[in-house]
């Protein structure tokens, strides 16, 4: 017979004869399910020790209750849907189980907690299940020998269960759970079965008990762990944010659980698709640090994840701008200048360009919030018709732009203000000549900010998962944005289906 203490026998139905006997297969599929949920939130990838922290992400205890609900609606969509058939193999004989199908997984409560210096842990408390499936088994000799086929009804109650799962790094820097504690327990397992291999599993059922309450927590270690770390191990870890500019969404650190949060580090690094950066020369800032644990959620964002994000930016030539020059005053100006300079073309249209010469610095403060300091170079040009244009005027300018990023939906968004540009020249009467440009310099720069970050930077939140309620604390080095969790009915049964595909 099929060796059953390698199946699971999963819930069956109160009062009803309805009958258990699935295999790890189903176990699988649960576990993974409901554990897997919480890790898309926590997506990671190859640890570099010396990486700074771009990016922290905390959930405290207050968003569980969320989590816990979509996991049931994943569990619930494994119900009336066919899972594939397998094959279970134990010495000569063969088990091919066909068809099963889950009619009923009703969890009375179901629990969900930090562990600290651990990880998670899911309770199931007084949970029923019933299904069906068809067997066919087969004795393997110099040839295949069928021995019995049939259908067998299961089924179990007043199931509880209790997971413990700790989140860790693993050799290749990724994140990898283990489960340290796991115990299952049933009241009552019952199976009705047709052939004799059948009426033989439904003489055995208190043996069949005895099996799920010893057998299937090694069947969750061999089988479901394996499965949730391989899912860990596919997951992208880069997200676009803007473009062409992508965010490296690899652990910097370990994660830090307490019983009230769990704390997981993101390097952070912007980066365009295909090039090499180099993190060094980014301004690091301070790694990000939680005071609160007040909302459902905070996001801590270093100067390390801004400067990268600018860097990349810059990096693609877009800080460099011409313009025709039409603003009456500014005209005036250079028109006084280029009358000692180029007295024949006093009439030749005359064009600007404006170009950022070094990557911007980005810093934040507890006081001044973000402010972005750079350096530009003016160019005015004489633009005659059929003819090569002629430099009037090349002078730099450094600027300072202070600002104070929003929130907007799951974005953190840029809003530019107090935009001040000065060039300074070595003669004082040409500093009141050009001093015109300094408007065109700081109307350009805050006009390439809205334009560019417009959409803004996306958080590190499972999709279709919403932040509401935002607030923004700034630090020394970083700046922190907590708040609320939120899930649409529309967007949470959308979630649910994706995931249970």
């Amino acid at each position: 017979m099929c060796e059953y203490k390698k199946w699971w026998f999963v819930e069956a139905a109160g009062d009803s004869a309805d009958i258990s006997l699935t295999d790890t297969g189903f176990c699988v599929r649960m576990t993974s399910c409901v554990v897997s949920l919480f890790f898309l939130a926590f997506l990671c990838s190859s640890i570099n020790a010396v990486d700074p922290t771009g990016l922290k992400l905390r959930i405290t205890n207050r968003a569980l209750n969320i989590l816990t609900d979509v996991g049931l609606d994943v569990l619930q969509t494994l119900v009336n849907r066919p899972f594939a058939d397998f094959t279970v193999v134990y010495r000569r004989i063969q088990c091919i189980i066909k068809k099963l199908t889950l009619t009923r997984l009703n969890p009375d409560q179901v629990g969900l907690s930090f562990q600290q210096g651990s990880g998670l842990q899911f309770e199931f408390r007084n949970l029923t299940f019933a299904g069906d499936l068809e067997r066919e088994v087969n004795l393997r000799l110099w040839r295949e020998f069928h021995l019995d086929a049939g259908s067998i009804a299961f089924g179990g109650a007043g199931v509880s269960a209790t997971i413990g799962v700790k989140l860790s790094r693993n050799q290749q820097g990724r994140l990898s759970i283990e489960i340290p504690n796991c115990v299952f327990t049933a009241d009552v397992i019952l199976t009705q079965s047709t052939g004799w291999i059948g009426h033989l599993v439904d003489v055995l059922r208190p043996v069949l008990r005895n099996l799920f309450n010893t057998q299937l927590c090694p069947a969750v270690q061999r089988y479901a762990v394996p499965q949730v770390n391989s899912m860990l191990e596919n997951i992208s870890m880069a997200m676009t944010l803007y473009k062409d500019l992508n965010i490296d969404y690899s652990l910097s650190g370990d994660v830090t659980v307490a019983s009230t949060f769990l704390d997981v580090p993101f390097k952070g690094l912007v980066f365009r698709q295909g090039e090499t950066v180099d993190a060094g020369s980014i301004r690091r800032g301070a790694d990000p640090v939680f005071r609160e644990s007040d909302r459902m959620a905070y996001v801590g964002v270093s100067e390390f994840l801004i400067n990268s994000a600018i860097m990349s930016v810059y990096s693609t030539g877009v800080m460099a701008q011409t313009e025709m020059v039409t603003d009456a005053g500014l005209k005036a100006a250079l028109r006084a200048l280029q009358l000692s300079r180029q007295p024949l073309r006093m009439t030749d249209p005359l064009s600007a360009e404006v170009e950022v010469t070094e990557a911007p610095s980005i810093t934040t403060s507890h006081r001044d919030g973000v402010t972005i300091t750079a350096r530009a170079r003016v160019r005015v040009f004489a633009v005659p018709a059929g003819r090569e244009q002629e430099q009037l005027l090349s002078v730099s300018a450094s600027c300072t732009v202070q600002i104070m990023v929003a929130i907007k939906g799951n974005y953190l968004t840029l809003p530019s203000s107090n935009v001040d540009c000065t060039i300074i020249t070595k003669n004082s009467i040409r500093d009141n000549l050009v001093k015109p440009l300094n408007g065109l310099l700081s109307k350009k720069l805050k006009g390439f900010l809205r334009g560019y970050f417009d959409k803004g930077v996306l958080m590190p939140l499972p999709e279709r998962m919403g932040f509401s309620q935002g607030q923004i604390d700034y630090q020394d080095g970083f700046m922190v944005l907590g708040g609320d969790l939120n899930f649409t009915p529309d967007a949470r049964k959308k979630a649910v289906l994706d995931f249970g595909r």
